[in-house]
């Protein structure tokens, strides 16, 4: 597989931060002793003890703050808990600034790996308590099709599902014809029927709607998408996931800012 000079330097510093070498070398496509010999090339040695970092091993021990949940909800839609003890997460290179963010609740000072040549950051935090902890509550390995929703207090809710729409929603802006205005679309997508349900049924107890929205396939997707329409039902969500928030995934909450359709900010 032939590489570019930006491959062989992420490759160079992903190793040199204590990432394994098979699995570097069947990403890149090489032999693990190329990597190393890219590595050595860059001066960058990697000492034989291994890289300690600290982390917050029990951090998702109880979810009991907006951060925790938050937090928890973002992972069950974008992380991932591996059969090594390692928690990981990939974002666009845009949205790095959410890493750190993650990075800074659970206390770590792990790397953060920018990835140019894929337009992607990564964090690799490798702790068995920390996995067991988010295993606890249902992010396990190979969860797309059967992550369910945790067993969290009812006041956490709005955290935890605003994490998974940062993770796996989005905002549409519908144009409407012959409209003097806009219409708003809040969705979230899942391979799992059952957690789209739940969330369904939590969002919709709020407001106080039990018809609302609706669960569906489009096309040959794999995932469903739980998906609400209009102004009126998007500001009461709004107002249910979003009301006197600390944190969220600011591009996202931007955009339906930005779009000045809400009823409620």
């Amino acid at each position: 597989m032939k590489t570019t000079k930006t491959q062989r330097d992420e490759a160079s510093s992903r190793y040199y931060n204590g990432e394994k070498i098979k699995e570097l070398g069947d990403e890149y496509g090489v032999h693990g002793s190329t990597i190393i010999g890219w590595a050595k090339c860059r001066n960058l040695i990697r000492r034989n003890r291994p890289c300690t970092y600290d982390v917050n091993s029990s951090y998702f021990d109880i979810i009991d703050s907006e951060d925790k949940a938050y937090w928890l909800g973002f992972l069950a839609a974008d992380g991932c808990v591996t059969d090594k003890q390692t928690l990981e997460l990939t974002l666009m290179a845009q949205d790095k600034s959410h890493i750190e963010k993650l990075r800074f609740s659970l206390e770590s000072n792990h790397p953060i790996v920018d990835m140019p040549y894929k337009n992607q950051s990564k964090i690799v935090i490798g702790r068995k308590d920390l996995c067991n902890g988010l295993r606890r509550h249902g992010i396990v390995e190979r969860k797309t099709f059967s992550i369910e929703y945790p067993d969290i207090p009812n006041e956490m809710d709005p955290h935890f599902i605003r994490g998974v729409f940062d993770g796996d929603g989005t905002w549409v802006i519908l144009k409407r014809k012959n409209r003097p205005t806009n219409k708003l679309r809040f969705s979230i997508a899942s391979a799992s029927l059952g957690f789209l349900e739940t969330i369904k049924k939590k969002i919709n107890t709020y407001c106080n709607t039990p018809d609302l929205g609706t669960i569906k396939k489009i096309g040959k997707s794999r995932c469903y998408y739980l998906i609400y329409n209009g102004n009126r039902q998007c500001s009461k969500i709004y107002q249910y996931l979003w009301k006197e928030h600390t944190i969220c995934l600011v591009r996202k909450n931007q955009k339906v800012l930005d779009s000045d359709l809400l009823a409620c900010r």
